[in-house]
């Protein structure tokens, strides 16, 4: 059995709840289309999860491909949002 060990300094959002309401904005968990009772149990966990692959595939390599578009009524934004890692991914 291999064990992964991983060790990245991360800045993680400053509240539990933007995590989740990433989650809700971007990846459908605001109003999931099922209603069996297992489907249920398993979207937001599945959320959650999808969640946490992006922003650990972004601070690993995601990073180095990222472009802020063109915004003249934002220039000085340094961080990137959850949507611009999603579209760094995509």
């Amino acid at each position: 059995m291999a064990i992964f060990s991983c060790h990245v300094s991360i800045k993680l959002p400053p509240k539990i709840s933007d995590g989740q309401e990433n989650c809700k904005q971007f990846l459908g968990l605001e109003d999931p289309a099922n209603r069996l009772p297992k489907a249920v149990a398993r979207t937001a966990p599945l959320a959650l999860f999808i969640y946490t692959l992006v922003v650990v595939w972004f601070h690993q390599r995601g990073h180095q491909l990222l472009r802020f578009p063109f915004r003249p009524w934002y220039t000085k934004k340094e961080e990137p949002s959850f949507a611009d890692m999603l579209t760094t991914l995509r």
